[in-house]
């Protein structure tokens, strides 16, 4: 059982269609089956819908479940897995369901929605598992701490549970009996005998140290750091190059993003030129229709307000009017008093003339009152005059009178008038705002980059392309120089490949002679020491007879000549 964690996301319409079908596909021949948990529907698309709606409605769940609604918003409440066999198992639907379910209970997801999707496309049977972190009943969102911890101890107890472990170093990190661990580590030592399991080390310097006597040695050692000083050094190359690589790479793509945003605001000011100029002839009419209108308008206010002033001028027209004619009967009869009736008329028409040139707010002075009198007295026109001047006051007086009644009537109707003419003017100014705005838009429109003028339309297409297929030139040419340098980084790998094969062999060798060299030392060290022993044996033995013959010929050497004498022996 090997199980792998795609991740989180945001998106379940993505995920379950990704689970759902062939990669990039609409088909869904890769699919074995789908089968939705915890949702009252089995169509899978509905059920993304389902987990987005729960999703996006936590805070209600969170409150229907009298549960506070505090917190931000899960960003990411997709959660993604799948569960992966080994090519030798064949487990059918009933037992990848349960599996999944147990691991779904595992990770704490137990009761949450989800989708399982089981694929074929694969040499080993799989399943994927999409999850809502938003519990459907408490609006909560699960987030498991260590997941891939849980996911592994959960695979290596479903191994051992069937009795059968594949994964051996995965076992010995959490099996805890000693038995047990023997068992796994004499099975994890016989795979790298058989060099069927890896150690920790890379390929290269697994199969070329594979083999080697002696690896806790000195001179393993001190080729094993030798060839470990050149890796790192060769490590650090590759990553300074990936580095670099990776910064070029960006700063050609924000370069291009640069170059486009300015490509881009270059031609949006062409089409608001061409739009300003295309507006300015278009508006033009709408400008004189405008002021017409305007003129119009103001015309007709003036008109009404003449109109206003004139009813009030009847008014005081008539009113004028009849004070005329009573004036000018009263006129007429003071004429003939004056001449009909002699001095009595007279000085009867010069107090009468005195009086009403009398002012009715400022009296005169006595004095010139009666020099007025005198004046009236002794002539006609005199009297005439200042019997015409008193009703001249009076007109004026009644025209004053009538023009302060007049005036609080005249105010209101004029601010009725301004307000009502207020109203127009700004309905005027907004009919003639929406009009403009009309043109403009159907300017817009009309052009629009999807409608623009040609020349503008062909001349951006041009620039566009231009700096596409520059951005793919410079790209392609860094491209290939990159591959160059990973290919001569390659290359000294390989080289320090055939350094580390070439070490280890000759180590090998070296020791092999070594070793050939320590034997048939030890062997005749060995065929020494066994002659010794074997001469010392034989001269324990006879050191006894020796000794006894060397007891019976003393004082018989000097008489007697004969070989006998000198101990040898007749036999």
């Amino acid at each position: 059982m090997n199980p792998a964690i795609a991740g989180k996301g945001s998106s379940f319409k993505g995920a379950v269609a990704y689970i759902t079908h062939d990669i990039g596909k609409s088909s869904a021949e890769r699919v074995g089956y789908v089968q939705t948990l915890n949702m009252r529907t089995d169509d899978p698309e509905k059920a993304a819908r389902v987990m987005a709606y729960t999703a996006e409605h936590a805070s209600e769940l969170k409150k229907a479940a009298g549960l506070a609604a505090t917190g931000r918003k899960t960003v990411d409440p997709v959660y993604h897995f799948a569960l992966t066999w080994e090519p030798s198992e064949r487990p059918g639907p009933d037992e990848m369901n349960q599996a999944a379910r147990s691991a779904i209970a595992r990770l704490g997801f137990d009761g949450h929605e989800a989708v399982l999707a089981a694929h074929n496309d694969k040499d080993h049977a799989h399943i994927h598992v999409v999850l809502n972190r938003i519990n459907p009943e408490t609006g909560r969102t699960v987030n498991p701490k260590d997941d891939y911890k849980i996911l592994q101890r959960w695979a290596w107890e479903y191994e051992k549970e069937r009795g059968q472990i594949f994964c051996v170093d995965r076992a010995l990190g959490f099996e805890k009996d000693p038995t047990a661990r023997r068992e796994l580590e004499q099975r994890r030592d016989l795979s790298r005998e058989r060099g069927e399991q890896k150690t920790s080390q890379v390929r290269p310097a697994w199969e070329a140290e594979k083999g080697a006597p002696y690896p806790s040695s000195q001179a393993a050692e001190a080729v094993r750091a030798d060839l470990r000083e050149k890796g790192r050094a060769l490590h650090q190359e590759g990553r300074e190059m990936a580095k670099r690589q990776a910064s070029e790479t960006a700063a050609l793509w924000r370069g291009y993003q640069d170059e486009k945003a300015r490509l881009w605001q270059q031609q949006q000011d062409d089409y608001r030129s061409e739009l300003k100029t295309a507006t300015k002839a278009q508006l033009a009419p709408l400008a004189g229709i405008e002021r017409q209108e305007r003129a119009d308008l103001a015309d007709r206010h003036r008109r009404e307000a003449g109109g206003v002033l004139d009813r009030f001028r009847d008014q005081e027209r008539r009113q004028m009017d009849g004070l005329f004619r009573s004036q000018r009967q009263e006129f007429r009869s003071f004429l003939q008093t004056s001449h009909r009736e002699g001095y009595v008329g007279a000085l009867a028409t010069a107090i009468q003339a005195a009086k009403a040139a009398e002012p009715g707010d400022q009296p005169r002075r006595f004095s010139e009152t009666v020099s007025r009198f005198l004046a009236g007295a002794l002539h006609a026109d005199k009297r005439a005059a200042m019997f015409l001047e008193g009703q001249k006051a009076e007109r004026d007086t009644l025209r004053r009178q009538i023009r302060e009644a007049q005036r609080p009537a005249i105010r209101e109707v004029r601010d009725t008038l301004k307000a009502r003419h207020q109203d127009e003017r700004a309905r005027l100014r907004d009919q003639a705002q929406h009009r403009r705005h009309e043109t403009e838009e159907e300017i817009r429109k009309r052009l629009s980059l999807h409608g623009s003028p040609a020349h503008l339309k062909d001349r951006h297409a041009r620039d566009r392309t231009a700096l596409r297929e520059r951005y793919v030139a410079d790209k392609a040419a860094l491209t290939a120089r990159h591959d160059t340098e990973r290919q001569a980084l390659q290359k000294r790998w390989q080289q320090h490949n055939d350094a580390r094969r070439a070490a280890w062999s000759a180590y090998k060798t070296d020791r092999a002679v070594a070793v050939s060299r320590t034997t048939e030392a030890d062997r005749k060290a060995a065929l020494q020491r066994g002659f010794e022993g074997v001469t010392r044996r034989a001269d324990t033995r006879e050191a006894p007879a020796r000794a006894a013959h060397a007891g019976r010929t003393p004082g018989r050497a000097s008489g007697r000549g004969t070989g006998r004498d000198r101990g040898f022996s007749p036999r």
